[in-house]
């Protein structure tokens, strides 16, 4: 599993609730936290701690049995199933599912400098959004580019926040801007919101530039293609997304868009063994906005048909509902509303808004105390009927599987024991250590293991030479 995404999530929770012999899953993120992005506006807003708006991956990996990789990926080469990684080996897989965020796209500015904070990725941002506040006095003039739900959000939820600081300081309150290409907000919606909507950026003095394409930012300005000039100290721009370099240079099957083209079943159309879900695809028998309400629901489906594949089951179908809620918060504890026709607007909306967003991430902070499963006496891996002696009786086809790999020219003699002559006038230094495994990356724990055992060797004065490894495995099946 590539990336920490929303769907991802969910199916890691449901894999720890019902775990699915022989099939070995490992998560692969650059991060050990993943951001619940429903949550951000709270967060930017003062109305929640920032610490709330992570989910702690490496718990939910452990709860799920799953192996966690801290690790950047890079290339994805889907005829060899293998996923490139920064600093590493490759990591090899039978399935892979993509749940990977979006990057900024920047495409439309002639020039940018560092006063531009992309909202996306949100760990980055958030980075940024703390240096700004912890320098913010008061004053100043902002601009949110984007006016979407994710733009209307952030431009209410920071001008409640600039606003109560720039309050506590004795100075006056920010000018903030909400820029947006289009004509109208929120067209998707109704239109009494619509007019709801700009009723309460006016009263909380935030002023809206429909029409106002972006083309260039620096030196305290933004300019729109039209040739407006807006004098702004910081820009936060929650517009224009794209996929991720390494996903377009990929040979997976994508759209015009450059995301990872998925059936019906979340799978992708060029390569069956690849899943792709939430930011990182596109869905092309049933498009769907960018949302994480869609990523939520995935996950369910992507859970079953993962395992379904590994049992050589036929696939289920991911059916995207025709409308979802969508709550707004409008930064003073209150919120918008909408489904379809339906709209509605004030704090009951703001607390059910807060009451499913926590929900979410209670479900993933408070995981259940799950019972071992219930094996039969024929099924049970008694390990007083093991052999302990060779290896404790790895199976051959393991051992030569592995062997192969190692010696793919079979030059090498790979035997039981090992012969080993110091050079002439040298001595032959040995140590023997032991470490247990306190992580569940293999290749990192091996790192730390080698450093570990050498020590000794390097305290002596000595330089390393020949390594003989004692390798023990937890009991499994073969396969």
């Amino acid at each position: 599993m590539l990336g920490g995404g929303h769907a991802h999530i969910g199916v890691l929770r449901m894999l720890g609730m019902h775990p699915e012999p022989d099939l070995k899953v490992t998560l692969v993120s650059p991060s050990r936290e993943t951001p619940y992005s429903g949550l951000l506006p709270g967060v930017v807003g003062g109305h929640s701690p920032e610490q709330d708006l992570y989910i702690d991956l490496g718990r939910l990996c452990q709860f799920a049995g799953a192996d966690l990789v801290l690790a950047t990926a890079t290339a994805i080469d889907p005829d060899g199933s293998e996923i490139e990684l920064r600093n590493r080996p490759n990591l090899a897989y039978d399935y892979l599912s993509i749940d990977v965020g979006i990057e900024p796209a920047l495409t439309d500015l002639a020039e940018f400098d560092e006063a531009l904070v992309p909202v996306k990725p949100i760990s980055g941002f958030m980075a940024r959004f703390n240096l700004v506040y912890e320098q913010y006095r008061g004053g100043g003039a902002f601009a949110v580019v984007g006016a979407g739900a994710a733009g209307l959000e952030l431009a209410f939820a920071l001008n409640h926040r600039l606003g109560i600081k720039a309050e506590k300081n004795g100075l006056p309150k920010p000018v903030l801007y909400l820029c947006q290409a289009a004509a109208e907000l929120l067209p998707e919606a109704p239109p009494r919101l619509r007019a709801k909507a700009k009723n309460a950026l006016a009263a909380q003095g935030i002023q809206f530039q429909p029409q106002f394409r972006a083309v260039r930012q620096g030196a305290g300005q933004l300019a729109s293609a039209s040739g407006a000039v807006l004098e702004v100290d910081q820009v936060f721009w929650a517009t224009g997304a794209a996929p991720q370099a390494f996903l377009q240079n990929s040979d997976l099957a994508g759209t015009p868009s450059g995301y990872i083209a998925v059936n019906a079943q979340l799978q992708s159309v060029s390569h069956p063994n690849v899943f792709a879900v939430g930011d990182a695809a596109d869905m092309v028998e049933q498009a769907r906005p960018k949302a994480g309400v869609y990523a939520v629901r995935q996950a369910p489906v992507l859970f079953k048909n993962l395992v379904r594949m590994h049992r050589g089951q036929s696939l289920i179908r991911f059916k995207p509902q025709q409308r979802v809620l969508s709550l707004i918060a409008l930064g003073e504890q209150t919120a918008l509303g909408y489904k379809g026709p339906f709209w509605g607007w004030g704090r009951s909306l703001w607390r059910l808004k807060r009451r499913i967003d926590y929900k979410f991430l209670d479900s993933f902070k408070n995981l259940p105390l799950m019972t071992p499963p219930s094996v039969s006496n024929g099924e049970a891996l008694d390990p007083n009927m093991q052999c302990r002696g060779c290896g404790a009786k790895v199976a051959s086809s393991i051992l030569s599987e592995v062997l192969s790999e190692l010696d793919p020219d079979g030059g090498r003699v790979l035997d039981d024991s090992a012969v080993l002559t110091p050079p002439a006038g040298e001595l032959m230094i040995q140590s023997v250590d032991a470490f247990r495994p306190i992580i569940d990356d293999p290749y990192v724990l091996a790192k730390i293991a080698v450093v570990h055992a050498v020590s000794d060797i390097y305290a002596m004065g000595g330089r390393v030479g020949p390594i003989m490894v004692n390798l023990t495995l937890p009991y499994g099946s073969e396969s």
